[in-house]
């Protein structure tokens, strides 16, 4: 009996036809699969065994007039309170997906225009369970940090 595990992780939303030729962006900053493959363009989908390894790359792009400092993360997924995907945050203890992939680089620069490949291994721990994990990999601009008088509070988007 063969042991077969099946990881999916997000890099984008499906929107119409419209991600295959552009990356889901966040304020002028993209990603995507630098290599799209069946059966969907839009999402990273591995067939392996405990104990596998596969190496692959997502496709950053800077769409915005000035350059820019981004932050890649891997991460697991949840769900949301009304059943949809969604993922953990960058503090939360990554257990599957996130633990598992190894991006080449986390924190970089991209000039205007820019577009980088960076690449990725996933590799699947030899206890893994069998089944369907999930996951992302999340780009964020990275701000300089903000004081407020008035709040301790910021809100961080990413992308993913």
């Amino acid at each position: 009996m063969r042991k077969t595990i099946t990881a999916v992780l997000a890099v984008g939303f499906v929107l119409g036809g419209m991600f295959a030729a552009n990356a889901l962006s966040l304020q002028g900053l993209g990603i995507r699969p630098f290599e799209p493959k069946p059966p969907d363009p839009n999402w990273f989908v591995y067939q392996l065994k405990p104990g596998e390894s596969i190496e692959d790359a997502v496709l950053v792009v800077n769409g915005t007039d000035r350059d820019q400092v981004v932050q890649l993360l891997a991460v697991d997924s949840e769900l949301t309170d009304i059943g949809a995907f969604g993922v953990k945050g960058a503090d939360d203890q990554q257990i599957g997906i996130g633990k598992w992939t190894q991006l080449a680089t986390t924190t970089f620069s991209l000039a205007a225009g820019e577009g980088r490949a960076v690449p990725f291994t996933f590799s699947v721990p030899p206890d893994a369970s069998v089944g369907e994990h999930s996951g992302a990999i999340m780009l964020q601009p990275v701000t300089p940090a903000q004081a407020s008088q008035t709040s301790g509070v910021f809100i961080t988007t990413r992308v993913g």
